[in-house]
């Protein structure tokens, strides 16, 4: 026999349903009811969900609906609303299925300290508002033991305010090669008024977050003293490099946030960080990060081959780097090598310590075509990378920072590196050290580095600062120098009022070959102007070219020039090329530009004749 109704309290009350009368069995009290002759009505189900209202659940969030939730996902069915109602689930604590489908639009209500789902297999919330709850899925470090084959996860068009975390999903590297995770989509959610937005910090391979919005994140209801919107893969700094290709492929693709706040001390504050290789994370926007802990990034990543570009970064990331990557060349950890930074625009309207653009330690990656205005300290940096290329990057008003000085590019400890046709503005209107192109090592030799067509210009001098301005800077800590190439910069420091160096060179290893072609000298100050100044020569030092030069003129000895087959004459020669005769004291000028014409005085008597 069969009995349909028209509502579960009363007529009307969205929750009628149709009922078969069976023989006395088990029955729940929700969807199953032992009726008063001993009989049970069983709840029918056409379709493969329930709607809330069909199992009693109180639509206004006054009495507890967690049973009725429960009784839902324990059958396996999807959970629906007719009423679009407010149900409170504050009973719920860490619930444990294989498998939860919430499908909206309704609103679930939390107790505030527990989270409402355990992590499972299989997870799916459309169109879903949670509020006040630890987590609306995820697990706790306590769960060790746990182990997580993700199938499914989906989190999309939902909304959380007042939450710890929105997805807490987490994996264990005693455990890691039972966890690893694919087919995972959080797209278009709304995160307002959160401690933090969405972990899944598992191996997880292709997977997609898309368009979500936080704003105002770091409430109190924060779980810890770490403050990320977003955080994906997994990071083990102990485990080996294979990490980073373990998981990866996935995109971070048109977020926005503002008002990031952490107030901790101690904690990290990113808006995205993820682990793993493959990956590209592009068109997000991020605006007001700020963070007390020395840990603050727009965009933190360890892992190879990533592409990430046209992000906008405003107020995001101070000390470490609005974009920052770490990993490793080699041994335990996650090995980064060739990511791609490129077409990002970043800019502060406040100064802090040191605002930092992009910086890089480990790899050989590739920053170009970058926009990074009012940064303080740093603009760009890579550090103890195998190689770097800086190029085409626009670097707008970089201050000093706080406490410090200015490098806008720095590349410290890599002993390859090309730097070119990047625009470098100073902002004078503050003490200290001021530095374009900075190139420093302490641990390895520098091989070959070019420094070619960069544009250096200055605004907002002060009238009596303190500081020098040194365009490029170069200091090889004893080490060595194989090849350093400057050509074609521009030097074009106007109305200084400090000492200014177009090169200050602090070379004291051995240094085999130094070119300086094609570069202007276009630098006025009240202080001091130098065009090069360096310690040292090099072994073969070609010079040329150079507009507004005075400081030093191409150097050979007597031997260098008698050899047709030596650069002197092979490669650089031109009819009136002037060259120091370290031998004879006294400059040489070509006749012709033929590797065996000969080199005259000034008075035209035979100087060197090379053969």
């Amino acid at each position: 026999q069969f009995v349909e109704t028209g509502g579960y309290y009363t007529k009307g009350d969205a929750g009628q349903a149709k009922y078969l009368i069976v023989a006395a069995q088990a029955a729940d009290g929700y969807g199953d009811h032992t009726l008063a002759n001993g009989t049970v009505a069983v709840l029918q189900v056409s379709d493969s969900f329930i709607y809330l209202e069909q199992v009693g659940a109180d639509t206004t969030g006054v009495i507890d609906a967690g049973g009725s939730l429960k009784a839902i996902l324990d059958l396996g069915l999807q959970v629906r609303s007719k009423s679009s109602g407010i149900f409170n689930v504050a009973t719920l604590s860490y619930e444990e299925y294989l498998a939860i489908d919430l499908q909206g639009p309704f609103t679930l209500v939390g107790n505030g300290s527990a989270g409402m789902f355990s992590s499972n297999e299989n997870f799916r919330a459309d169109n879903v508002t949670v509020t006040d709850t630890r987590y609306l899925i995820g697990n706790e470090l306590s769960d060790a033991a746990q182990v997580l084959q993700i199938k499914r996860l989906h989190v999309t068009n939902s909304t959380f305010e007042r939450c710890g975390w929105t997805v807490r999903v987490r994996t264990y590297a005693a455990l890691a090669a039972n966890k690893v995770g694919a087919n995972v989509s959080i797209k278009r959610n709304k995160v307002k008024s959160c401690g933090s937005g969405f972990a899944v910090n598992a191996f997880i391979y292709g997977y997609e977050i898309a368009r979500n919005d936080f704003e105002t994140i770091g409430y109190t209801e924060s779980l810890a003293d770490d403050v990320i919107c977003i955080s994906i893969g997994q990071d083990n700094s102990s485990s080996s490099e294979t990490l980073a290709d373990n998981q990866g492929q996935g995109v971070i693709r048109n977020n926005t946030a503002e008002d990031i706040n952490n107030p901790s001390a101690t904690g990290i504050t990113d808006y995205i960080q993820f682990f793993g290789s493959d990956n590209e994370v592009h068109g997000n926007v991020g605006k007001n990060l700020v963070g007390l802990g020395v840990d603050n990034e727009g965009i933190y990543l360890k892992g190879s081959r990533n592409k990430i570009y046209a992000n906008s970064l405003i107020d995001c990331g101070s000390d470490e780097g609005a974009i920052k990557q770490k990993g490793v060349n080699s041994g335990n950890g996650i090995r980064s090598t060739k990511n791609f930074f490129f077409n990002n625009y970043i800019s502060w309207t406040v100064t802090n310590d040191r605002n930092t653009g992009i910086s890089s330690i480990s790899g050989d990656n590739y920053i170009h075509d970058n926009t990074i205005v009012n940064a303080a300290g740093r603009a760009i940096d890579t550090v103890d990378a195998i190689s770097a290329k800086v190029y085409n990057n626009k670097i707008l008003n970089i201050k000093p920072s706080v406490t410090g000085s200015i490098e806008a590019i720095l590349i410290q400890n890599t002993p390859n590196a090309t730097i070119y046709d990047n625009e470098i503005e100073f902002d004078g209107g503050f003490n200290g050290d001021c530095y374009g192109v900075t190139l420093i090592s302490s641990t390895v030799a520098f091989d070959k580095v070019s420094i070619k067509n960069n544009d250096f210009t200055l605004i907002n001098e002060v009238a009596t600062p303190t500081g020098t301005f040194r365009c490029i800077r170069v200091s090889d800590g004893g080490l060595g120098f194989n090849k350093l190439v400057m050509t074609g910069n521009g030097f074009n420091i106007q109305g200084a009022n400090r000492t200014i160096f177009g090169m200050s060179l602090s070379i004291s290893g051995t240094w085999s070959l130094g070119v300086v072609q094609n570069n202007i000298n276009n630098m006025t100050s009240s202080g001091s102007v130098n065009d090069i100044s360096t310690s040292t020569l090099p072994t073969t030092y070609q010079v040329d070219a150079n507009v507004n030069f005075t400081s030093y003129k191409p150097i050979a000895s007597s031997a260098q020039l008698n050899s047709q087959n030596n650069d002197i004459n092979d490669t650089y020669k031109f009819q009136g090329r002037e060259v120091w005769n370290t031998n004879a004291d006294r400059p040489v000028y070509a006749t012709g530009s033929v590797k065996t014409d000969v080199w005259n005085y000034s008075d035209g008597t035979l100087a060197n004749t090379p053969i």
